[in-house]
């Protein structure tokens, strides 16, 4: 197992038969004894609390997962995670920064969302890494955010559950997919990284194209937008390859007799600030009320 799941690595030089040689000692995660424990049939130890109740989190998604496709059971572990975990500040007095806080107590920050996604495509056998990403150059070391990179039918694509529950989100209980399954074009709207030390995810395949929620023209979605009213439909989720503000006007006003109110979000709207008024890759979410 790598250093997603090692709290500490120590190097230690010794002296072996008039050999230098290095000890290395690793103090694994909660999530890297479940790994363990899951993968190589290392038992968790008796004492081991925290790992036990991490473990049947575990074992209890990987279940409902079961005869899932691969592609499936991402989407799964995605939305189990951003349904079940509250988007806090790292830091934050008590939170847990890991897949523990994620997955058993329910609260953590993007690293915790990222540990947890991990371990459970880990344990479905799943290839994965975590991409260390940053806003700023000048932060970038310190890995500020954590991003899921899996390799899924040959090609590699990045996903963020954290972004997709952001704080103070409105609607908890509905997922946002604006980072699931993203190719680097996406992802570098919004984020840097050192793109030498990754294989690149260069596929444009996310999980609203699978679906077939890409959306080519302001008219179109004009046309989707009204049918979903008539229906009553309380949220409209898209995709839309080239959004600006001023290219894709979203005018609800015609149905103010129908609507209580309305809420527009952007999930990649990160892309706005770091792109102005040029065109950029994002997900569509309108929460609708209806006037009873």
């Amino acid at each position: 197992l790598d250093h997603r799941f090692a709290d500490s690595i120590t190097f230690t030089p010794v002296q072996n038969s008039g050999q230098s040689q290095m000890s290395v000692q690793v103090k694994y995660s909660d999530a890297g004894r479940v790994a363990l424990d899951g993968l190589y049939g290392l038992p968790l130890e008796a004492s081991d609390s925290r790992g036990r109740e991490l473990k049947k989190i575990c074992q209890t998604v990987l279940k409902s997962a079961k005869g899932l496709t691969d592609y499936e059971k991402i989407l799964a572990f995605h939305d189990c995670i951003v349904l079940h975990c509250e988007n806090l500040y790292s830091g934050t007095e008590g939170l847990e920064d890991n897949a523990y806080g994620a997955l058993v107590l329910g609260q953590s920050s993007n690293i915790g969302y990222a540990e947890a996604m991990a371990l459970l495509l880990t344990l479905a056998g799943m290839e994965n890494e975590i991409l260390y990403a940053g806003q700023d150059p000048a932060i970038l070391q310190s890995g500020v955010y954590w991003v899921n990179r899996v390799k899924l039918d040959g090609a590699w694509y990045n996903v963020i559950p954290s972004a997709d529950d952001p704080r103070n989100n409105l609607y908890p209980q509905h997922p946002r997919r604006g980072y699931l399954l993203v190719n680097d074009q996406v992802l570098s709207q919004g984020y840097i990284w050192e793109e030498d030390r990754y294989p690149a995810a260069a596929k444009a395949d996310n999980w609203h194209r699978r679906s077939g929620l890409v959306v080519d023209s302001p008219e179109e979605l004009d046309r989707i937008v009204q049918k979903a009213l008539r229906a009553k439909e309380e949220w409209i989720t898209l995709w839309i390859e080239d959004f600006t503000l001023k290219g894709y006007p979203i005018d609800l006003q015609p149905y103010d007799d129908l609507i209580e109110s309305a809420t527009v979000t952007l999930t990649n709207a990160s892309a706005q600030s770091a792109r102005g008024d040029k065109p950029y890759q994002t997900e569509l979410c309108i929460h609708i009320a209806y006037e009873q």
